[in-house]
Order: C-alpha cells, then sequence, then structure tokens
C-alpha cells in the first residue's frame, strides 16, 4: 500500500499521485452552478473522480535483439455524477444503485460482453 501524494489542485479539483509511479493517479473535481426549475433555484453540483494507472503488458514475443522493451497500457476509471446538492439523499440512492450495477455487471463488460440476462434490482442496500 501506498500513500498517494497530492500533486496539484485548483478551486474546483485535486489530483494525488503515487509518489513512485507519476502515471498512476486519483483526480477528483467538482462544478457547482445555479440550476433553475420552474420556481425553485438550486444548486447543481457536477462531480467527477478519475484514477489512471499504467499495467505493464507481458511480452511473449521472442525476439533476436539484444533487449526487451517493457511495454505499458494506460488504464482509467471513473465515476460522474450531477445533481441538486438539495437532493442529496435520492444521490445517494443513486450511488448505491451504481455501485451495485458495477458489482452485477463489470466483470462482463471488462471481458467485452453485453450482460444482457443480468437485470439489476433496485434500490440497493444504503451503505451503514
Amino acid at each position: 500500500m501506498s500513500l498517494y501524494r497530492r500533486t496539484g489542485f485548483t478551486p474546483s479539483s485535486v489530483t494525488f499521485t503515487k509518489p513512485d509511479d507519476f502515471s498512476d493517479t486519483a483526480k477528483a473535481s467538482v462544478e457547482r452552478k445555479q440550476k433553475n426549475i420552474g420556481q425553485s433555484k438550486l444548486i447543481n453540483a457536477s462531480a467527477l473522480i478519475k484514477l489512471n494507472r499504467r499495467a505493464s503488458i507481458t511480452d511473449d514475443h521472442e525476439g533476436a535483439g539484444c533487449c526487451v522493451v517493457p511495454q505499458f497500457e494506460d488504464l482509467s476509471m471513473s465515476f460522474a455524477s450531477s445533481g441538486s446538492i438539495e437532493n442529496f439523499d435520492v444521490l445517494l440512492q443513486m450511488k448505491a444503485d451504481l455501485y451495485a450495477a458495477v458489482d452485477l455487471w463489470f466483470e462482463d463488460l471488462a471481458h467485452g460482453f453485453v450482460p444482457l440476462e443480468k437485470a439489476p434490482d433496485f434500490p440497493a442496500p444504503l451503505e451503514a
């Protein structure tokens, strides 16, 4: 386990980086705006959490050369949400539902398959 260090920030974002691998980052950003729905004035917060990592690729190619050049794949994963701070409880339930969908579908999707037979069961239980 490695404690990431803050390597960048703006008024609306912060980036943390793994000290021994600058391609391994975690970034959180938020954009706040007023949102009008009818006569109601709400504060909308659009949030994004993004992870970046680099994974080595094993090269099973036997070359005649003197050296093997390491190869890497850049990976990313993100979570985005948008909604008013006044509806935080609904967003919290949606987050639980999204995590349940990720748990249900991720293995199929990451292997290139559409999870046609795996229907979600919402609402998902909220974390204690």
